[in-house]
């Protein structure tokens, strides 16, 4: 089971059962700074990738802002029930109740709960990150924390039980592979044309890394076995996944976790991903290896269940830089794939 917690205000809460949908606002491109501007399809790949990371079923949880309120409150809890769409110049998807609580829990209740031995992992890395985040993934164990907190404070709670509803919407988001095109500045979002951004370069290299997040979660939702396959994932036994995770307290981030697990309840591997755009080089092994040791730590109890593997665009031999390496952070041996688009999607292991 997988959810996320999405950032929205007063008036969102007071009108959700009027729109039960979630929604990604995307900034306007018009803007003085030339960076923004060059900058504002990255933006938006962004924005697409983690919608994307929402599978029919998942869980979605509420954070209301402060506004003029003295706490900070968490509701929930939702059901998605549709893919990702377009609409009114948003990222939507569509919801359902999956809880009916009548009352919140309080941000205080959630971080500074002293008979809490879960860690908050995601929870608190977005509290200290103090980015503008409209939403964040939540670990299994951090949704079954929510739950129980919001049960407690709701003893005649209502469970609704899934009936694997899929509402088919209009302008369900997609991915034009063929598309090399320039993407052309834009000065509204009402020019905004949302199935013909281009994401690809005509060499088949990604103009933005951040595509590479938001390809793999498009294809876990697809359920691109054969992808994966490449990767020595088995997608039956996907058991968690996500992108744009916090790293410890350092205001960094993982690019991509998949855990794994044979039986669905005991997590047996943990895929840890990082991009690179470009040529692989020796920042990205440092950061790859490190994530993967603290991973071990945190999240596999001291254990070492983490695959480190980096997808790069271009290979460069740095095998002896490697062999250091993983003997400085104790980790697996890392795996390096090559990906590039020119013809659909290509994956080759390198190391």
């Amino acid at each position: 089971m997988k959810g996320r917690l999405f950032v929205v205000n007063n008036d969102f809460i007071k009108n959700i059962y009027s729109t039960m949908c979630v929604e990604a606002l995307i900034p306007e491109p018009k803007n003085n700074e030339n960076k923004f501007k060059q900058n504002w399809y990255k933006t938006l790949t962004d924005i697409m990738a983690d919608m994307f990371q929402m599978q029919i079923g998942d869980y979605v949880f509420f954070w209301e802002t402060k506004g003029n309120n003295p706490d900070s409150y968490i509701w929930g809890v939702y059901r998605i029930i549709s893919n990702p769409f377009f609409e009114d110049n948003m990222f939507k998807a569509k919801i359902e109740p999956a809880y009916i609580f009548k009352n919140p829990i309080t941000e205080y209740d959630i971080l500074n709960d002293p008979y809490n031995k879960i860690d908050l992992w995601n929870i608190v890395g977005k509290k200290i990150a103090g980015k503008p985040r409209a939403s964040t993934p939540l670990s299994p164990y951090e949704i079954e924390f929510l739950i129980q907190k919001l049960i407690d404070a709701n003893p005649s709670f209502e469970y609704i039980p899934y009936e694997n509803k899929v509402l088919k919407c209009n302008n369900e988001i997609k991915v034009d592979f063929s598309n090399t095109s320039n993407n052309t500045q834009l000065d509204s979002l009402s020019q905004l044309n949302i199935d013909n951004i281009s994401y690809i370069n005509s060499n088949g290299t990604a103009k933005y890394e951040k595509f590479l997040e938001l390809i793999f979660n498009y294809s876990i939702k697809n359920n691109d076995k054969e992808l994966f396959k490449i990767l020595d994932i088995n997608l039956d036994n996907v058991f968690w996944y996500a992108n744009y995770l916090p790293y410890s307290i350092e205001r960094k981030e993982i690019d991509y976790l998949i855990m794994e697990s044979s039986d669905k309840v005991n997590v047996n591997k943990m895929d840890l991903i990082e991009f690179q755009k470009g040529t692989l080089n020796k920042d990205h092994i440092n950061k790859c290896l490190l994530y993967s040791k603290w991973i071990n730590y945190k999240l596999a109890k001291g254990t070492n269940l983490t695959r480190p593997i980096i997808i790069c665009e271009q290979f460069r031999d740095l095998e002896n830089y490697i062999c250091s390496a993983e003997k400085t952070y104790g980790t697996n041996s890392l795996e390096i794939y090559t990906i590039n688009f020119k013809d659909g999607i290509t994956i080759e292991k390198r190391r």
